[in-house]
């Protein structure tokens, strides 16, 4: 009946539309898929976000610093013996950028509400800061970023980071 009101062309094009989509009944992929698309092993979990207003200055003795790099991130656990910095490291950039010429940063991000704390990374050559963690800076060693602060996802409405030159 479709071939009769369509034509031909019409019935090839639901046809190829319907099995694209999974419609076509087929048992799915080799290696087991179940059929809900993703194709591993692992169950599909819903995972809620929150939208985060940042606004963050980065300066040195109250003078405002431009262009340094900021990076948000996951905050990592806390480095134990024997690991190394790619054992730690999560890969959830939530946010990367540079400051503005008044040495400021105001956005918003999107954090997975599963994680409460959030790093932020400084990088500004020739300057340190401080470290949430103070083994970080230990781990990274000359080649780290000038500053990583970990803070409650609800403090990154006000933050200050203050960097001074390195010795």
């Amino acid at each position: 009946m479709l071939r009769r009101l369509f034509g031909r062309w019409a019935v090839v094009g639901l046809s190829i539309s319907l099995l694209a989509c999974g419609g076509g009944g087929g048992g799915g992929a080799e290696g087991g898929d179940d059929g809900g698309g993703g194709g591993g092993d692992e169950p599909f979990s819903f995972e809620t976000t929150e939208e985060i207003p940042v606004s963050l200055q980065v300066a040195s003795r109250g003078t405002p610093i431009p262009l340094a790099k900021v990076t948000i991130t996951n905050a990592l656990p806390q480095p134990g013996e024997g690991q190394t910095i790619e054992d730690l490291i999560t890969g959830n950039v939530y946010f990367q950028g540079m400051t503005d010429a008044e040495g400021r940063i105001d956005t918003t991000i999107q954090v997975p509400e599963k994680f409460g704390q959030l790093d932020v990374i400084v990088i500004k050559r020739g300057m340190t800061g401080p470290y949430s963690v103070e083994g970080f800076r230990e781990l990274w060693g000359p080649f780290g970023p000038a500053a990583r602060v970990t803070l409650s996802r609800h403090q990154m409405g006000d933050v200050s980071v203050d960097l001074e030159d390195e010795q």
